[in-house]
Formats: C-alpha cells, sequence, structure tokens
C-alpha cells in the first residue's frame, strides 16, 4: 500500500465528506482543509491519511463481500488432524502433535475464505498455542506486537479468536494496537464487535492474570462481556474508549475469544478446525484494520 500524500488545492475524503487541502505545514505536520460546506479545520496529515485508508480499506471490504467465493483447492495440509484428544490438554506440549502446519494449522489455513490476506500458521515456542498471521508480514522486527489469530489449549479450555497486544515501553512500536483502536473508535465499528461477541458469545479479556487496571465490563444489549479476570467489574459503554484511557505504562494483551471446555472440544473431533476458521473469518476485519500498513508503510 504506497502513503497517501497531500497536496494543496487537491481534494479527498473524510467522514464528513469531500474537502479540499488549502495550506500544508510541514514543520507541525498539519494542514488546513476546507469542506464543501465552507467549513475550516486545521488536523494532523497523518490523522487524515489513517481516515483514507480505513475508508478504502470498508469500501473493499464491502466490494469483496459481493462477490462470489472461490472455492479452495483442497489441501493435503490439515489432512492429518482428526481432533484435540485428551492428552493434548496437559497444559504443555509434549507428546503433542495438533500445533503443526500439517495437522490443525493446515486444516484452519485450508479452511478460511479465499479473501483472506496471506494467512499461514505458527506455532508458538514450547506453548500449548498456534498464532495465524500474515505471511508477508513475518519475520519484522515488531513480530511479537503484531496482530493475531490465535489458538491456545490448558488443561480445561479451547480459546481461538483475535489477539493484539501494547508493550508497556515506549519505544517499541505500537502500529497494530493503534490501528486496532483506532478502527475501534469508530462507532459504527465498535456497535459490529458488540453484535458479534453477544452472538457467538465470546469473551474480551487480557489474557495475563497479574493485577492490571483493565477490569471493567462492556454492555452488550441486556448483558455484558467482562474484561480482566478478577475484582469489582464497571460497565464499559465504550472498548475504545475504556482501552484509550489505559497509562502509556500498562502492558496490554488482549483477546477477543471464544472458550469451549475439554470434552466440548473433543466431542466436535476434526469439525472443531471449522469452528475456528469460521470465527476467525467473522474476527478477520479486526486483523485487516490492525495491519493495515502490512507491506511496510508503518505508521509512526
Amino acid at each position: 500500500m504506497s502513503e497517501i500524500g497531500f497536496e494543496v488545492g487537491n481534494t479527498y475524503e473524510n467522514e464528513k465528506g469531500i474537502y479540499e487541502v488549502l495550506s500544508i505545514d510541514e514543520r507541525s505536520d498539519t494542514m488546513v482543509i476546507k469542506w464543501e460546506s465552507g467549513e475550516e479545520a486545521t488536523t494532523a496529515i497523518d490523522l487524515q491519511r489513517r481516515i483514507i485508508e480505513r475508508i478504502r480499506y470498508e469500501r473493499e471490504a464491502a466490494s469483496a463481500e459481493n462477490r462470489p467465493k472461490r472455492r479452495k483447492v483442497p489441501s493435503t495440509r490439515g489432512a492429518k488432524f482428526d481432533g484435540f484428544r485428551k492428552t493434548d490438554f496437559s497444559g504443555g506440549v509434549a507428546g503433542t502433535t495438533w500445533r503443526t502446519q500439517k495437522a490443525l494449522g493446515g486444516a484452519v489455513t485450508t479452511l478460511l475464505n479465499s479473501d483472506s490476506p496471506q494467512i499461514n500458521s505458527w506455532a508458538v515456542s514450547r506453548m500449548p498455542e498456534v498464532h495465524w498471521m500474515d505471511a508477508t508480514r513475518r519475520g519484522r522486527d515488531d513480530n511479537r506486537l503484531q496482530a493475531k489469530l490465535f489458538v491456545r489449549l490448558d488443561k480445561d479450555y479451547l480459546y481461538y479468536g483475535f489477539y493484539v497486544e501494547r508493550s508497556n515501553e515506549k519505544s517499541q512500536v505500537k502500529d497494530d494496537w493503534n490501528g486496532f483502536v483506532e478502527w475501534l473508535s469508530d462507532v459504527k465499528n465498535e456497535s459490529w464487535l458488540k453484535k458479534i461477541v453477544a452472538e457467538y458469545d465470546l469473551r474480551i479479556y487480557d489474557m495475563k492474570d497479574d493485577a492490571r487496571p483493565f477490569d471493567g465490563q462492556v454492555k452488550v444489549g441486556d448483558r455484558s462481556c467482562r474484561l480482566g479476570n478478577g475484582g469489582d467489574a464497571k460497565d464499559v459503554e465504550s472498548l475504545a474508549g475504556f482501552l484509550k484511557q489505559l497509562p502509556d505504562t500498562t502492558r496490554v494483551d488482549l483477546q477477543i475469544a471464544k472458550i469451549t471446555g475439554k470434552s466440548d472440544t473433543i466431542a466436535r473431533g476434526d469439525k472443531i478446525a471449522g469452528d475456528i476458521s469460521g470465527l476467525f473469518d467473522i474476527l478477520m476485519p479486526l486483523y485487516k484494520a490492525s495491519t493495515l500498513h502490512a507491506n511496510g508503510d508503518v505508521h509512526k
């Protein structure tokens, strides 16, 4: 994705409509813009660039929804996965085979919608966890903090969904986190996410159990979705607002996930791969919004 450049006299578009660039101040990275209504404003150049990228993405996504889906050619990568076993729920990886690209990794990847990015899977070293990410982004310096789709097991449950982290170190890149929060700041997007959370009985939580200022709950219709793992919860009307007010020194390991018990998971057999890929497809807008700069146009 090439970087969007602004020029005085040219017209562009944001949520309020078409506007003309009247002047650009490179020292402050701001510009003065004027809408067709006559209203003028001074705005950050990078903010307007991100808005245009989001509008383009949303239009492309809407167009993709109306295109006939291409049928994927069956792959042998997932042929060996026939479901989880009791021994997989040990809290470790010794003796397990489900994490490989020839097992669950390949099975889920093969079933993903053909309009998805170049997604592939990687097992997390020495952990009962697999991440799915855009293969073109693999190996970058910020690999650990990149948004991802994930599957994780512990002794009692299977967790799968969307995962994005924010470092507590100011020097570390937060592009994917910022992209996710910016996308979520659109009221329409947060409303969509709340609907999905309610419809599929998902959970929004900080993965770590240590004390963090992450307790609360997001209202979803007549029920609430819990944030955090303990303490007295307070209603959070806006998840985006809640995340924005967290101190810069707060590390966040945000997961939006489906959680199923061991016996139910095992009973699904190899069909669990379809359950996982189906939810990944549903949550793909979160992943795409967090990785708009996948081709190197990194937001600073």
